[in-house]
């Protein structure tokens, strides 16, 4: 099966998810669009050393703030993914 392609949708919203982020002190090391077969969606991984000393429920309620102070629709922005570098 091939890997379908990026939606325009996402990838036109992958900058402005980034510049949310760093507006809220999110160093953004390093970001991909990853396909997830089991769920067949893109999600957004983002490289983030914020992350370490960060408690995942504070560091998931600045994300989703950033995101939806940005606009970004709910449906993207539970596909966005902060890792540790």
């Amino acid at each position: 099966m091939e890997t379908p392609h990026l939606p325009a949708r996402d990838k036109a919203n992958e900058l402005k998810i980034i510049a949310a982020l760093r507006t809220q002190g999110i160093e953004v090391s390093a970001w991909e669009w990853k396909y997830v077969p089991q769920l067949e969606q893109w999600d957004l991984i983002i490289k983030t050393p914020w992350v370490e000393s960060k408690d995942p429920q504070i560091a998931t309620r600045v994300r989703n703030a950033a995101l939806a102070n940005a606009g970004i629709e709910a449906d993207i922005a539970a596909r966005v993914r902060l890792q540790a570098p």
